[in-house]
Parts: C-alpha cells; structure tokens; sequence
C-alpha cells in the first residue's frame, strides 16, 4: 500500500513538473523582442500584409514556408537577444530552455523528446513556431499520461492554463 501511494506521489509530481514546462512554453510570446521589432519593423509590416503571416493570432493559418524567410533578421535579433542562438547561427535548444524557459523544463524528458521532434522548424530561428510544437507535443504526453491514469482510477493534481490554480480533480477533468 505505501508503494501504490509513493508511486502516485511520484506520478503527481510529474504531471505539476510537465505542467510547469508547458505553463513557461505557452509564455514564449511574452519573451524580449521589442528592440527587435523596432529595428526589424519593415519586414514586421511586410509579413503582417501577408494573411497566413499571422504569428501571433492562434485561430490563423501560418505557413511557415511562405512567412518565416521574410521575419529572419527580426527572429535572429530575439534569438540572440533572448541566448538562444548558437556561434554557428542555429537554434540552441538549450539555450532556450536556460534563457527563454528558465530551466523549468529541464528535468522533462517529454521536452526532450518533443523538442527533437520541433527543432526542425526552427531554420529561420522562429520561436513562436518552435513553441507551438513542442507545446502541442507536450499535451499529447499529458493526456496520454492521464488516460493511463484514469484506467487505472488514480487522481492527480492538475495545474492547467487556469491562471496557475491548482484543483483536486479526476485525472483529465476541468482545471
């Protein structure tokens, strides 16, 4: 019996860690970019003309073939404002979770593996891009983790995106 609770203590812990890992990916947008987008704001503009260049706005299209080459030297300056950009040019992963992340997603191993999954969209250094993945790729490992959870009629804490307030709950219902 104090295996079964340790094991579901162990489990709890894991779900607020990924939590707090996906509670920092989902604040990326609010990263240093405004000195950016002062220097860079010509090829903002010139993006934001473009109907599937909505960075920012979750319900459009972007197509990042079309979009991300046009905001490049604006995404490099974040990247590099931010600690993310590698000596040679390219998107240092762990310089994203040390400067951008402030290591809370350190210890998840499904940041790891997502992360190898979204690095490569990262040619032109788009963080926004880069988050929505790995965020998308973090769910998935979350819910797949409660389903497993709720066969077996264990509860879990839960700390959704509902302003960090965590509720006692079935695994999977409403934070």
């Amino acid at each position: 019996m104090i295996q079964i609770a340790l094991l579901l203590l162990v489990a709890i812990a894991a779900a607020q860690a990924e939590s707090d890992c996906l509670q920092a990916v989902m604040k990326i947008k609010n990263m240093n970019y405004r000195e950016c987008a002062a220097q860079h704001g010509d090829e903002l503009a010139e993006a934001s003309k473009n109907p599937v260049c909505k960075l920012l706005n979750p319900l459009s299209w972007y197509d990042i073939d079309s979009c991300d080459h046009i905001r490049a030297n604006f995404f490099r300056c974040v990247a590099q404002t931010n600690g993310y950009l590698a000596a040679d040019g390219t998107f240092d992963v762990e310089g994203f979770k040390a400067n951008v992340l402030g290591h809370k997603c350190d210890d998840d191993i499904n940041f790891d593996k997502a992360s190898q999954n979204c690095v490569q969209l990262t040619d032109y250094l788009n963080p926004i891009t880069y988050g929505r993945c790995v965020a998308t790729h973090l769910q998935s490992a979350s819910e797949q983790r409660c389903r497993e959870m709720q066969r077996s009629g264990a509860k879990q804490r839960c700390c959704g995106m509902n302003q960090g307030k965590v509720a006692e709950q079935r695994c999977c219902g409403p934070c």
